[in-house]
């Protein structure tokens, strides 16, 4: 019996296990990660600036569209928060090289500075925690993580990109 494969039902049932798992962990992980990028070395950036810089990082020259779309809020609310970051000299806007009428969102320097420092506190933070664990239970998580990882590039990448202008 240990070597029949599990039916569809019992691989469903495990699916909806593990996506309960991981809308449970996700908010208390996110709650770390704002503590550390909010009153650490990384220049007391908000969540919402801090998923901003991250997402502008991975995608140069993407549309306030795209970045509304991917944070979930408003264009005018990200409209706000990207005011925030220009003042603070973290982005820059430019016209969008093929459509003049679309403003295009890019990180300056000191920008990609701000978001590598943000992103280490957190990782080292995360990184103590995790560092808790036995050495069979990290390398399960890392398995775990990298076939998360896939599973959501695979899936939600071109969603991302195709958000409204």
């Amino acid at each position: 019996m240990g070597n029949v494969a599990p039916s569809s039902e019992t691989r469903l049932d495990l699916a909806q296990s593990c996506a309960a798992s991981l809308l449970e962990i996700l908010p208390q992980v996110m709650d770390r990660v704002r503590s550390e990028i909010s009153c650490g070395a990384a220049g007391a950036l908000s969540l919402p600036q801090f998923r901003c810089l991250c997402f502008i990082d991975r995608n140069p020259e993407t549309s306030l569209g795209a970045l509304a779309n991917q944070i979930g809020v408003s264009t005018a609310t990200t409209s706000v928060i990207v005011d925030r970051l220009v003042r603070q000299g973290l982005v820059a806007r430019a016209a969008a090289p093929r459509e003049r009428r679309r403003l295009s969102l890019s990180l300056t320097g000191r920008g990609a500075e701000g978001v590598a420092l943000a992103r280490a506190v957190a990782r080292e933070h995360i990184a103590g925690l995790m560092a808790t664990c036995s050495e069979q239970d990290l390398q399960t998580l890392c398995r775990g993580l990298d076939v998360l990882q896939e599973l959501f590039a695979r899936t939600l990448e071109p969603a991302a990109k195709a958000g409204p202008e």
